[in-house]
C-alpha cells in the first residue's frame, strides 16, 4: 500500500512540473511613458500605472486591458508587425518567427516586453 502512494506521489509531482503543450504563456509586462506630461497641467497618477495581462500560445495574442490599442512587433529598431488589438486577441502571422520586442501602446504609456515565436 505504502508503494502505491509513493508511486502515485510521484506521478502527480511528475505532471505538475511537466510543461503542457497548448497552455498559455504569461508575458512578463513592463511600462514606461512615450510622453513628458511634466509642466504641461497633466497630473503624475496617484498610483502606479497598472500593466495589462498579456500570455500567448502560439502565434495567439491574448492581451487583457487593451481594446482598440495599437499593438507592435520589432525586431531591433524596425516595426515588422502592427495590428490593432480587438477583443483582447492577435493572431500573429505564422511567418513570423523568433525573438520580437512586443510594445502596446495604451494613451501616455508603452508597454513592452519579449517574446519569442
Amino acid at each position: 500500500m505504502r508503494s502505491k502512494t509513493l508511486l502515485l506521489s510521484i506521478i502527480l509531482f511528475m505532471t505538475a512540473i511537466t510543461p503542457m503543450v497548448g497552455i498559455n504563456s504569461d508575458i512578463p509586462m513592463h511600462v514606461c511613458s512615450i510622453r513628458d506630461t511634466i509642466g504641461k497641467g497633466l497630473h503624475n497618477p496617484k498610483a502606479p500605472v497598472r500593466c495589462p495581462s498579456a500570455s500567448i500560445n502560439g502565434h495567439t495574442l491574448y492581451i487583457n486591458g487593451c481594446d482598440s490599442c495599437i499593438m507592435q512587433l520589432l525586431e531591433g529598431d524596425e516595426i515588422v508587425y502592427s495590428a490593432v488589438i480587438t477583443n483582447g486577441v492577435v493572431e500573429l502571422p505564422e511567418e513570423l518567427t523568433g525573438n520580437y520586442e512586443l510594445q502596446v501602446i495604451r494613451g501616455n504609456y508603452c508597454f513592452w516586453a519579449e517574446i519569442e515565436l
